[in-house]
């Protein structure tokens, strides 16, 4: 029977720098993401042996931005899908160095280069903090009652009208200046905040 670990407990067992903890954290990693991984480069212009290399590397450098303290555990990005990130970032980067990338002409007939733009890992993972340390901010500086009104009205799209009755507002006027007043302070939250400054 397999080993299960959580995220935490194989970020921990790497960052020990315990020879037999790390190896039974990377045995468990390769076994979840290996395959799936070479799958990825196979469909995207590489082969299996190309698919073994990038996930040799980004496990690579998994490892040392764990124990670098540069990769930090999060509850919306599993370990497997950083680890896939990495993997697809290597694998581009790559393809670019070589010039194979797919849908990528070196040099157009006319002489100009054709470019497309691929998001790096780092962008995706940014991306990825700055959604987290926004619902932390929605969480700790919006009341229940304010989280409630915007996500019905942003999320679930339910008409004022309903939403006045729903939060007993009075009428749809009263949930509109409702709305603006939240977003307003949400707004000021997140301008005080060093992260989105």
């Amino acid at each position: 029977m397999w080993e299960k670990f959580t995220d935490r407990q194989l970020a921990d067992m790497i960052r020990s720098g315990e020879v037999r903890a790390e190896s039974r954290a990377i045995r468990f990693l390769v076994r979840n993401n290996r395959e799936k991984a070479i799958r990825w480069v196979c469909a995207n212009a590489g082969g299996r042996e190309d698919g073994e290399d990038a996930f040799n590397d980004a496990l690579s450098a998994l490892c040392i931005n764990i124990r670098s303290g540069s990769y930090r555990l999060s509850e919306n990005v599993a370990l497997g899908t950083y680890l896939m990130t990495i993997v697809k970032y290597t694998w581009l980067k790559q393809l670019r160095r070589q010039g194979r990338f797919p849908g990528m002409k070196s040099i157009a007939d006319d002489g100009t280069e054709s470019i497309e733009v691929v998001r790096s890992a780092e962008q995706i993972m940014m991306e990825q903090e700055k959604d987290d340390r926004f619902r932390q901010i929605f969480e700790r500086s919006l009341t229940d009652r304010e989280k409630g009104i915007l996500m019905a009205s942003l999320v679930e799209k339910i008409p004022m009208k309903e939403i006045a009755e729903r939060f007993e507002l009075g009428n749809a006027d009263n949930a509109k200046s409702h709305k603006y007043q939240i977003i307003k302070k949400l707004k000021k939250v997140l301008g005080d905040d060093k992260f989105w400054a």
